[in-house]
């Protein structure tokens, strides 16, 4: 195969992106793509050095592996290592658990399949996981498992020496998946993202250039200047023109990836774009992008974990420059020693091997220690703590533990309350069993918030018959990111309160306010609100008064900092009032004043949280030693009980005490 420093410089248009994506650095919003500029180069180089050792009749599938684990693993075990060790002193037992199970599915090139179970590549949270990038290694790596025996049994089935069959199978397969991505990014966008069914379209683009081209330089024609040219303006376009909010994979992903085909099929050195590419400074970070792309998450990563709110943009923008020495380290001391071949002095492929294993299963033993054993890794933990530290992490767990805590008040002695995340057979069966006596039902509906709301009045209150239609990710109105990853209750409800309003007393709604910003939990200030949402919620709380009484909770505060994520090396007060900011009050304002006027032009009575509880934060944040929230919006056990005795006094105050009698 001929090297080819265009398509190092490539890598460079790919890694850049994604790093400053990842610290957050503004003009970076469609970084991510870079990753889908990898696929395409990897399924490139793949496919044509195969190619090359089947006409050669030379295919050896260990010689392959033996190239991938020369290439992938020494690296990889070195920052995983380095990751392992910043985890072990920073990270509290809970969250050393989760880290352990990703390292375990790292080890095991199934970090795709761990993070779709568990993380919204694009939630906050997922931010302060030092492994999420694993997830594209794991794709790559599950691609070189199946498709070099796919090759070769085509390569040998085909007819006459003709490329004819593997065209067809490729292009086929490959329209296959687009096609479940696009459909996929509106059902299943999390599967969507990780899994590499929807992500193969990727990787055999690269392949369809490398059957093209058969490793040789792309042929000089009249026409080739102006294609590579456009596929460099569609890659840089989808890398600054994109957000987290365009689905993905999807129609847009065709930019970044047809871009990268065509650089790839006609970029040569004496063309414009062949000659950028190939520039040196541009061929030698894509040298290092293998080491810069796998430092870089954890860099970042547990710079928000170890800094109290958000860590300021001059420090992320810092590390991301620092993964370029750091790489070059790896790239000098690690990777390039290991992919010396023996004739040169190398490794021979037994020492690789035994190498690579010795380090997986090293992963996964190290991995099992906090999931198998967290007795021991909490007794070492709080062992280095100082006794206000201890405290302090006490209160953390009790948080945590509240978090996990779903329906408090459901028991053997109240058959009538439950709370459902669709409108199922049993609920219908529910309320009317529960409402037979002549009872009337208070069903709560809405998002994660309105689980939070159920939760308040089942513990503050003696309501008999209580239903809760509530899910998370769900609003009824669009979403301006990417869609809720499950069906959601309100079409369920809506026909439920039309076909029995007479069992029914009371609908309460309520939603998070941040859901109709542009910067979503992000949130500060008032710009960016999106009135049509809003009025969007006003049509179906409208639709559902024409049959029952409903009533209307406006959006609680956010907190502006994950309690979980407080240090418990000094107090918590302080911490939490770093993170607050007056932005997010204004945006908390703006969308009350916005939903209090839509209810109040369609008939439907509103209650502020302002009126109803009036959470004063920061100092609300911790209550008689507790946390009352369990994460930036999500109320804790001790805060339901709180501000759920607070909500029923302001429901008796407007007239609802019959409904909602105290505990």
């Amino acid at each position: 195969m001929i090297y080819r420093k265009d398509v190092d410089g490539l890598r460079t248009i790919a890694v850049v992106p994604v790093v400053l994506f990842h610290a957050g650095l503004p003009g970076f919003a469609g970084g991510y793509a870079g990753v889908d500029v990898f696929f395409v180069i990897s399924g490139f180089l793949i496919t044509t050095l195969l190619l090359e050792d089947l006409q050669r009749d030379r295919f050896s599938i260990w010689r392959f592996y033996e190239r991938r684990a020369r290439r992938i693993i020494p690296a990889l075990t070195l920052v995983v290592a380095a990751s392992t060790f910043m985890a072990a002193l920073t990270l509290p037992p809970p969250r050393l658990e989760e880290y352990g199970a990703s390292m375990i599915a790292t080890a095991f090139f199934g970090a795709n399949v761990y993070f779709w179970r568990t993380t919204d590549y694009f939630a906050t949270s997922a931010e302060e996981r030092p492994l999420l990038h694993m997830w594209s290694l794991a794709v790559e790596e599950q691609f070189y498992i199946v498709f070099p025996l796919v090759l070769l049994a085509l390569w040998r089935w085909r007819k006459n020496g003709s490329d004819a069959t593997l065209w067809s199978i490729f292009i086929g397969l490959a329209v296959l998946s687009f096609a479940l991505a696009v459909f996929s990014a509106g059902w299943k966008p999390v599967a969507n993202f990780y899994l590499p069914v929807t992500r193969a379209w990727e990787l055999l683009a690269g392949s369809l250039v490398a059957l093209a081209t058969k490793g040789k330089p792309p042929t000089k024609t009249p026409y080739a200047p102006w294609l590579a040219g456009l596929g460099l303006i569609f890659v840089i376009g989808a890398l600054i023109g994109l957000n987290d909010a365009t689905p993905w994979p999807g129609p847009w992903t065709m930019l970044p990836v047809a871009g990268t085909a065509l650089i790839l099929a006609f970029a040569r050195a004496d063309c414009l774009t062949g000659f950028i590419l190939s520039w040196r400074p541009m061929v030698w970070i894509g040298l290092l992008s293998y080491s810069i792309y796998l430092w870089h998450q954890p860099l970042l990563a547990f710079a928000r974990i170890t800094t109290s709110g958000q860590p300021p943009l001059w420090l992320m923008v810092s590390l991301a420059v620092a993964t370029v020495p750091l790489a070059w380290l790896s790239w000098y001391f690690v990777e390039q020693p290991f992919r010396t071949r023996p004739s040169a002095g190398g490794f021979s492929r037994r020492a690789i091997f035994t190498a690579s294993a010795a380090s997986l299963t090293a992963m996964t033993a190290i991995g099992i220690v906090p999931i198998g054993a967290p007795q021991l890794t909490e007794t070492l933990y709080t062992a280095s703590l100082s006794d206000e530290a201890r405290e302090r992490y006490t209160v953390l767990q009790k948080a945590n533990n509240a978090g996990l805590i779903q329906n408090p008040d459901i028991s053997a002695d109240r058959p009538c309350r439950h709370k459902f995340s669709m409108v199922t057979p049993a609920a219908k069966e529910m309320l009317l069993r529960c409402t037979d006596n002549g009872q009337r039902a208070v069903i709560v509906t809405g998002g994660s918030h309105a689980g939070d709301l159920y939760g308040a009045l089942a513990v503050a209150s003696e309501v008999e018959v209580m239903i809760g239609f509530t899910r998370g990710y769900c609003r009824p109105h669009r979403s301006l990111g990417s869609p809720p990853p499950h069906e959601c209750p309100y079409d369920g409800v809506q026909n439920l309160m039309a076909a029995h309003p007479d069992r029914v007393a009371l609908v309460v709604y309520t939603q998070a306010g941040f859901t109709v910003f542009d910067d979503y939990r992000s949130v500060r200030g008032a710009e960016g609100l999106h009135l049509d949402l809003v009025e969007e919620v006003g049509d179906y709380l409208e639709t559902l008064a024409a049959h029952v009484p409903v009533l209307a909770l406006g959006p609680r505060p956010i907190l502006g900092i994950d309690p979980r994520h407080l240090s418990v090396t000094e107090p918590f007060e302080p911490q939490i009032a770093r993170a607050q900011d007056p932005g997010i009050s204004e945006a908390m304002s703006a969308v009350d004043r916005a939903f209090a006027e839509t209810f109040a032009a369609r008939g439907v009575p509103y209650l502020s949280h302002a009126d109803a509880i009036d959470t004063i934060l920061p100092e609300e944040a911790i209550i008689e030693d507790m946390l009352t929230y369990r994460d930036t919006d999500h109320w804790s056990l001790h805060g339901n009980r709180i501000f759920g005795i607070r909500l029923i006094s302001a429901l008796h105050a407007k007239g609802y005490e019959a409904l909602f009698p105290f505990k």
